[in-house]
């Protein structure tokens, strides 16, 4: 007897597809059950492979991953040009993700792979919040002003109850436009600033730049803190000050990637303000259910570079979702 033939279309999934599909708090607890099973073991990921586009001084990165909990594969190609938001009014990261049965190797779902990038960035903030920041916040300040800002902004709200956030960015034009059509889509007021005064009183603080020096200073960071730094993918860019991590409690989304890749890392790591043994695992904190505050001065520093599992997790949520509701496009290719 012949086994069932299955179907060769595939579902696209678009940005606006994505939207509908899954939501912040959703892609939180993807992400903390794909953390989950890296930690155990669980994953098989090779580290991203780097192509240098020196003339652009771009990059572009390849992510396979395979986890069985999941059932897919997945495989996500980005592109990140940090000049095309102000040269030619595109986002800085263009990337598709192409989602596999883990059965058979076939080819389910492409999606747009520069939402899904952040929106799985912007839950392994909201999930290190969720672990490490202070119970009682007010105050939120986002670094940048791009779509990495914009989810970091929206993971914000759905970790903490706050009061306001500021962002602060290299353009104040920008700045305040993004403030304002995220002001129309969000209750929390929000608000562009020049005031370094205000880095002092917030009480969460994320970076999602890809700036290559430090976006604040060390004496301008007050106690008792959390940050969450998720635009430096590579040694050479920095968005904290390497001193910083001296007197925090530093977790990393991936130590092998982090200390190969995070620009905050090595630096603190060869000036001497950290060391190897220091560093925890964001799957440790939460297998472990490990407590990073003793007091509440105490600084905590949630350090990502990405993980192709977190594509992963999200990725499959969304196409469950997709499969059930019949949203997306079916196409033969």
């Amino acid at each position: 007897m012949r086994s069932k033939t299955l179907s060769s279309t595939v579902r696209v999934l678009r940005q606006e597809h994505l939207k509908q599909l899954i939501t912040m708090e959703e892609a939180i607890e993807a992400v903390e059950s794909g953390y989950r099973q890296l930690y155990q073991g669980k994953v098989v990921a090779p580290l991203r492979q780097h192509l240098p586009i020196a003339e652009a001084r771009a990059v572009g990165l390849i992510m396979p991953v395979y986890a069985p909990a999941f059932q897919h594969i997945s495989v996500k190609v980005a592109n990140i040009f940090p000049d095309n938001p102000q040269r030619f009014g595109l986002p800085t990261t263009n990337a598709v993700l192409m989602l596999f049965d883990a059965t058979t190797g076939r080819l389910l779902s492409l999606m747009d792979g520069e939402f899904l990038t952040a929106l799985r960035t912007g839950a392994a903030s909201g999930l290190a919040t969720r672990l490490m920041a202070p119970r009682e916040t007010k105050i939120g300040l986002v670094f940048g002003a791009g779509r990495q800002a914009e989810m970091q902004i929206k993971a914000l709200v759905a970790s903490r109850e706050l009061e306001k956030i500021y962002v602060i960015s290299r353009d104040a034009t920008r700045g305040k436009q993004f403030v304002q059509r995220l002001s129309n889509e969000l209750s929390i007021p929000l608000e562009w600033t020049s005031n370094r005064k205000i880095i002092r009183e917030a009480d969460i603080i994320c970076a999602a730049t890809t700036s290559h020096t430090p976006v604040l200073e060390d004496r301008e960071i007050g106690q008792g803190v959390h940050i969450n730094g998720v635009g430096s993918f590579r040694p050479e860019m920095i968005e904290i000050p390497p001193e910083t991590l001296s007197r925090a409690r530093v977790v990393v989304d991936v130590r092998e990637a982090c200390l190969a890749e995070a620009g905050e890392i090595v630096a603190a790591i060869q000036q001497g303000y950290l060391s190897h043994e220091s560093i925890y695992e964001i799957g440790e904190v939460i297998e472990k259910r490990l407590s990073l505050r003793e007091s509440k001065n105490d600084i905590t520093f949630f350090k990502s570079v990405g993980h192709a599992i977190q594509d992963l997790a999200v990725a499959s949520a969304a196409l469950a979702r997709a499969q059930d509701q019949q949203i997306g496009e079916l196409v033969n290719l």
